[in-house]
């Protein structure tokens, strides 16, 4: 036992595959009051010992009455009404990757025809992006996989702002381990161009120039097998865009089924 603003409260210790956790439950109420989160995924992805993350339920009743307007929701008026959600980037699929408005290190253009003819594999990043620390090793190592590959090119855009150096992303990157062609996007069009929802983002683009591929970054072996699929003369999005099609019609049919 251990008190709370003078409340004596229950501990409660889990242990998981994400670390331990703990429950500090009013002894007298039975309420949650306090919850120590599990971070063993966060100390693995920033590389620091010791973190914690605790949630605080301040005034927390239990079987309280609530104001039913609590409950209530009013579209705005400017309010998008779709017939689906699609995961974030999904609209992209198929269409034109369009100018790529990147430069190198030098600060000279990307060429339009960068990525004509090839399979490009455009990893977005930045040097504050945590959870890029995990991804961009496994970028690295379909990278090594496909180096020497003429027809396949790996770029890494980052999209940190101008003041921080060039040395700085090359040492962040040599720190993470990660090996792969760096690339600034200063003005940050791609998060617009592309339906950047957040970052990481790997988009792979076919050699007609046709972006294939929109999402979270993949396991190298995952990425691996999509460039090979390109490298074929297939095509990445039409499966794509079926499976979602597929989804959105058995959604349906549940929701359906339940009303």
């Amino acid at each position: 036992d251990a008190p709370i603003d003078g409340r004596t409260c229950h501990r409660v210790q889990t242990m998981g595959r994400r670390g331990r956790s703990v429950f500090w439950i009013d002894a007298e109420t039975h309420v949650l009051r306090r919850f120590e989160f599990p971070t063993a995924e966060l100390e693995l992805a920033t590389g620091q010992r010791g973190l914690s993350l605790v949630g605080e339920y301040q005034n927390a009743t239990l079987s309280s009455k609530v104001d039913p307007q609590a409950f209530m929701f009013e579209a705005p008026a400017n309010a998008k009404t779709v017939e689906a959600f699609v995961p974030p980037g999904h609209e992209m699929l198929g269409k034109p990757v369009g100018k790529l408005e990147f430069s190198d290190l030098d600060g000279k253009p990307v060429a339009d025809d960068f990525l004509s003819g090839k399979v490009g594999v455009l990893d977005i990043w930045a040097t504050t992006c945590v959870p890029c620390r995990q991804t961009m090793p496994e970028m690295t190592k379909a990278y090594i996989k496909y180096k020497d590959n003429p027809k396949v090119a790996f770029m890494a855009v980052s999209i940190d702002e101008a003041a921080v150096e060039n040395d700085t992303l090359l040492e962040v990157l040599a720190d993470w381990k990660v090996e792969l062609p760096v690339f600034r996007d200063l003005s940050k069009s791609v998060v617009e161009r592309l339906a950047l929802s957040g970052i990481p983002t790997t988009v792979i683009v076919g050699p007609k120039g046709l972006i294939q591929g929109h999402g979270q970054p993949v396991a190298a072996d995952q990425l691996s097998g999509s460039i090979d699929t390109l490298l074929a003369g297939k095509d990445l999005y039409t499966q794509l865009l079926s499976d979602a099609e597929q989804s959105a019609k058995e959604i349906l049919r549940v929701h359906q089924r339940s009303i």
